[in-house]
């Protein structure tokens, strides 16, 4: 569906169309398709490995840097990857274990507030090791800071807590439905 908007989108501009109508096509269409119904539903479900995490997650990055410096990242670049900041193997580092329990690591670890885009590099270099290693492998190894500003606010948390997951989830989730609004 998105697909076919998007073209459709390209055919009124060439034919002209006035913007106006444009954005009322769209907004008819996306209230057709319950866009912002099933968006609200996909966001309080786990998000990795759904194909829309990381456009999601790009969107969510774009929204957060403003245009004095033109920034584009290229969706099928393979070295960008969706990173789990709780790793899926939370339990065998004694760090995470410390604060998270089985339940909360099991509900939050593949939801939107626990994703962040990462470089390959800098996803390895950060693999399984405890928030506080993270922290440093976002900020420093492989080239540097990430240029990434979704990634960088992860790096500002003090401990990575089930808490610190669920603001950073409904935060997200609000940015998300206003901008699909």
């Amino acid at each position: 569906k998105v697909k076919q908007l998007s073209f459709n989108i390209i055919g009124w501009v060439k034919a002209g169309k006035p913007f106006d109508n444009i954005k009322k096509e769209i907004a008819e269409k996306m209230e057709e398709d319950e866009v912002v119904r099933y968006a609200r539903e996909a966001l309080t479900k786990n998000a990795y490995g759904e194909r829309w995490a990381k456009a999601l997650l790009l969107l969510l990055e774009y929204y957060s840097v403003d245009d004095s410096k033109p920034v584009y990242i290229n969706f099928w670049d393979k070295k960008l990857h969706v990173e789990h900041v709780l790793p899926t193997a939370w339990s065998s580092n004694p760090a995470w274990t410390k604060i998270w329990n089985e339940s909360a690591a099991n509900h939050w670890v593949n939801k939107l507030g626990n994703l962040t885009l990462i470089s390959g590099k800098k996803n390895i270099t950060a693999s399984n090791d405890s928030f506080e290693k993270k922290k440093v492998a976002y900020k420093k190894t492989h080239g540097g800071l990430t240029a990434l500003e979704i990634s960088k606010e992860i790096s500002t948390l003090p401990q990575g807590t089930e808490r610190e997951v669920k603001d950073r989830q409904q935060q997200m989730r609000k940015v998300i439905l206003d901008l699909l609004r």
